[in-house]
């Protein structure tokens, strides 16, 4: 409603469990093939560092097969991409703390190992329908017979972090709650924002350019 947008303009990335495939999915399902060029990413601040990482390594990775100017990739790629980190509001200093380190811990793996080993758009996808947790079959298959042992191995407050209760706590009604899933709740919000702005700003013509203060 502040931007001011008809709801026609809105576009939800739902597909996506986690960021990479959030980035993954928003390039070909949607930038691809509306030909947008100019992308400002929203998230928040614990998680920008890994977000902007994972996003300029999504799309500005070329294409092995696919030799067009939607997947010409590298120096030449189509795409110019913004960023704007909203506060982390919302969240207890421990929970910000705990997410902060994680986050760190994952943009390292990401800049380090990741994006050094898939460079292509091709291997990316290689990546997450052989190696990904949310996308192979027999990670699924595991992930659908756990009996909630492996998220209590994450750890509370970063269960919290994600905007769900941890296992075995209660809503604000004192009624116990299960936690949702928490990296599909992160990747449709960073999508939902992304899509929106995307048109946005592909309406307009430019995109502002944003500059995050940190305190």
């Amino acid at each position: 409603h502040e931007l001011d947008l008809p709801p026609q303009d809105l576009f939800a990335e739902t597909t996506s469990y986690d960021t990479i495939s959030n980035a993954f999915f928003a390039r070909l399902n949607f930038c691809d093939i509306a030909q947008w060029r100019k992308l400002l990413v929203i998230t928040n601040e614990f998680h920008m560092e890994r977000t902007k990482i994972i996003f300029d390594w999504i799309f500005h990775a070329p294409s092995d097969t696919m030799k067009n100017d939607n997947y010409s990739g590298g120096d030449e790629s189509p795409y110019e991409l913004f960023y704007l980190s909203v506060p982390d509001v919302g969240l207890s200093e421990d929970a910000i703390k705990a997410r902060r380190e994680k986050e760190g811990k994952s943009a390292a793996t990401v800049k380090n190992h990741l994006s050094q080993k898939y460079t292509s758009i091709e291997k990316v996808f290689e990546f997450l329908t052989s190696e990904h947790s949310f996308y192979t079959a027999s990670s699924l298959v595991e992930r659908g017979m756990d009996d909630g042992t492996a998220q209590d191995k994450v750890g509370k407050l970063v269960q919290d972090s994600y905007g769900g209760i941890s296992r075995g706590g209660r809503g604000r009604d004192g009624t116990p709650r299960s936690s949702p899933s928490s990296s599909f709740l992160s990747g449709m919000i960073v999508g939902m924002g992304l899509m929106a702005l995307m048109l946005f700003s592909s309406r307009r013509g430019s995109v502002t350019k944003y500059r995050s203060t940190k305190r």
